[in-house]
């Protein structure tokens, strides 16, 4: 459905002027504004990494991160719904044995709430999962997570409270679009001292769940749900409702 040698089919279904460039990088047309590209390296894949020796060359970067997206004609009233909207491109390079993957994070809390920000992305390019958990990290145990393979069109929550990654699961640059809250910060440790989250995808045995944790409960398996109600059908571009979640989400987007 989505070719990434096809300019006019990605800036279709991203709803905006944007198209593949050299090194699985984006290009935006001067009608777009971008606030902030952030490169992740290899190197800064190793905290994450089954196998961290397998994060060479250090210097190559992964994935990019467009932060901060907007026509410039719609960039003030963007602001004004308190939402962001970013894009993220990830290499399918392996890490050695495993796939290729983000750091994974979970949000902060808006002010005195139990629940964390949320989001919500969108599947541009490519295929992916995306890895939620729960995490107890005093005993180094997740009570519960969840898998959802997605694919282009396809809508995804990110829930409160769960630390999540994305794996790309095929052999071509994933690109996927996330809409967030501008307070919404992402809080990495403490991944990082247990080598990513509980399960790892292998290139040749799957999922194996990651020896660094005591225990972890085996993944439920989660289906693409179109929720209309919300403007998050396959065919609407997910930048499109930017605009229709000022009144929902008062600029927290948690609840």
């Amino acid at each position: 459905m989505f070719d990434p040698e096809d300019e006019l089919s990605l800036a279709e279904f991203t709803g905006l002027e944007v198209s593949w460039a050299e090194g699985g990088t984006l290009r935006f047309a001067d009608s777009i504004v971008v606030d902030e590209v952030q490169p992740c390296s290899r190197e800064q894949l190793r905290s994450v990494a089954l196998d961290p020796a397998s994060c060479q060359p250090g210097d190559m970067i992964q994935y990019w991160s467009y932060v901060g997206i907007a026509r410039r004609r719609d960039r003030e009233r963007i602001l004004a719904t308190g939402l962001r909207y970013g894009l993220t491109a990830l290499q399918p390079t392996a890490l050695g044995k495993e796939r290729a993957k983000t750091l994974g994070h979970r949000f902060n809390h808006p002010g005195t709430s139990t629940l964390s920000y949320s989001a919500i992305c969108e599947v541009l390019s490519g295929s992916a999962w995306f890895l939620f958990q729960m995490l107890d990290e005093k005993n180094r145990s997740v009570p519960y997570c969840a898998i959802q393979q997605a694919r282009p069109g396809d809508k995804i929550i990110i829930p409160p409270n769960l630390y999540h990654c994305v794996v790309n699961a095929g052999d071509a640059p994933l690109l996927f679009s996330t809409i967030a809250s501008t307070n919404a910060k992402r809080i990495y440790a403490p991944l990082g001292d247990l080598h990513g989250e509980a399960w790892h995808n292998l290139l040749d045995e799957g999922w194996v769940k990651n020896p660094f944790y005591q225990t972890a409960a085996d993944p439920e398996w989660w289906l693409p749900t179109p929720h209309p109600e919300l403007g998050l059908t396959p065919n609407r571009p997910l930048y499109h409702n930017l605009f229709n979640y000022q009144s929902r989400c008062s600029g927290s987007w948690s609840q």
